[in-house]
């Protein structure tokens, strides 16, 4: 799926589900979980060929699969630790100063 198309029905989406959430909040918040899984699973090559990449870089730096992972899992729940204040909407105090 193009990014166009992504972004649109994410658009056409958000919309329709500002407009249900007025008459109707729990068909406004199956629509919304429905759309999020329709765009995950259309993105889904797209994640693994960033796995496939990944996956190749560690074996020409002779790095095994399990070090690979648990790097993957450290940097994840970095991330996640560094953005969910801000998303939040909480003072963000660390060394990723994002504006």
């Amino acid at each position: 799926m193009d990014i166009l198309q992504v972004v649109g029905l994410g658009l056409v989406v958000c919309i329709l589900a500002i407009i249900l959430r007025v008459q109707k909040p729990p068909m406004a918040t199956m629509l919304s979980i429905t759309a999020g899984i329709m765009i995950f699973f259309a993105m889904m090559p797209q994640i693994t060929s960033v796995f496939n990449v990944l996956r190749d870089l560690a074996g020409q730096a002779n790095v095994s699969m399990v070090y690979m992972g648990t790097i993957l899992k450290i940097v994840g729940i970095a991330i996640s630790l560094t953005l969910a204040p801000k998303f939040a909407g909480m003072p963000v105090k660390g060394h990723w100063p994002l504006k």
